[in-house]
């Protein structure tokens, strides 16, 4: 029994030393497998260091490169001050904005900024000035009239700056200068003193928002808007500036109705009521308040008002579908189409009838 006791030990003995050697091999074999820079030769690490430490260099090389780039840009990029009513029209001379303003009537301002070295916090104040340069005496006062907002700019990002400007009733020349100024570093760069156009008094902007604004185009050579004569110099006068708005962009509108009193009409068509924020709508609505005029063109805007901001001012409901024929379309052109002593316009022709909406009108409506 000793015997057979010793023979199980030293076999027990002998398949444990085995199992041991067998886990030191497989460790090893571990080892040797994950071990990824166990294998590379002293000349492979020294090629590996030294690819890191030119892929570092580089980057430093890139990083200062980048920032005299950045010292050689002017801090900041700033462009014109433009009145917003007239920042769609543009002057045949310049191909720039033909900047339009209207003496005794507040303006609202547009200028795009951008800061290229960094961030910029501070302000921007513009001023009509008088002819020896200094902002304009307010009549009867001994006070000079400034606009001044803060300007916060992020670096590289332009941003259309707004402000308001009042012209003077008396301007006989309207030059307007504006200063950025850091709320820290003080004035900025200076920038040039700009020169609008002055609108004569009987000059109104007529405001085109459409779907398609390229449709209305021959709006300005109607006699409504020009009138059919010519004055001394042989130009004929324009009652209204026409400023076709694409009506699926930012809007042209002022957020302040104080700006609005040189507007006379809107034309309203397929307008994309999310380009309308809600200080527009409320400056909107103050304006017809005050006597503005809503030009509404075709069902589909009709309907696409009745649920909006302006559905209590509507003065028609849409009611059921129509056509207008020959006979009905010649009761138009008769009513429409006499000019006083000139020619009368030709009458509507059309080669099958025209679908259109009956109009409901609310009470209070009139017909023109």
């Amino acid at each position: 029994m000793r015997a057979d006791w010793r023979i199980s030990s030293c076999a027990s003995w002998a398949h444990r030393s085995a199992r041991q050697a067998l886990v030191l091999i497989l460790l090893g074999s571990v080892c040797l497998t994950g071990c990824g820079g166990c294998s590379q030769t002293p000349a492979e690490r020294a090629a590996a260091k030294k690819q890191k430490e030119e892929d570092a260099e580089k980057l430093l090389e890139e990083r200062r490169k980048k920032l005299e780039e950045d010292k050689k840009k002017a801090p900041f990029v700033i462009e014109r001050l433009t009145p917003l009513l007239s920042e769609r029209l543009v002057s045949t001379e310049e191909g720039g904005s033909l900047s339009l303003a209207k003496p005794g009537h507040w303006a609202t301002t547009v200028q795009t900024m951008k800061a290229n070295l960094d961030n910029f916090e501070g302000r921007v104040t513009s001023a009509v000035l008088d002819a020896k340069g200094r902002p304009v005496a307010i009549p009867h006062t001994p006070y000079q009239m400034t606009s001044s907002r803060p300007a916060v700019l992020a670096k590289g990002r332009p941003k259309r700056v707004v402000n308001e400007l009042l012209v003077p009733s008396d301007s006989k020349r309207v030059q307007v200068r504006t200063e950025l100024a850091g709320r820290v570093t003080g004035p900025e760069q200076p920038l040039p003193d700009e020169v609008w156009t002055l609108m004569p008094s009987h000059q109104y902007f007529m405001m085109v928002l459409a779907k398609e604004p390229a449709r209305y185009a021959y709006l300005k050579v109607t006699d409504s808007v020009r009138g059919p004569w010519e004055d001394a110099n042989g130009v004929a006068p324009a009652h209204y500036r026409v400023v076709l708005a694409d009506a699926a962009k930012p809007l042209p509108l002022p957020q302040n109705v104080l700006t609005w009193t040189s507007v006379a009409y809107i034309v309203w068509d397929e307008v994309n009521l999310d380009r309308v924020d809600a200080e527009q709508q409320a400056a909107l609505i103050d304006w017809l308040h005050w006597g503005g005029r809503l030009i509404i063109n075709g069902p589909d805007s009709l309907d696409s008002l009745r649920a909006s901001f302006l559905a209590e001012y509507l003065p028609v409901d849409a009611g059921g579908t129509t056509t207008f024929d020959a006979e009905r379309l010649a009761k138009l052109s008769d009513a429409w189409s006499k000019r006083g002593d000139s020619v009368p316009l030709k009458p509507i022709a059309v080669t099958k009838p025209w679908s259109g909406i009956e109009l409901k009108p609310r009470p209070g409506a009139v017909a023109l």
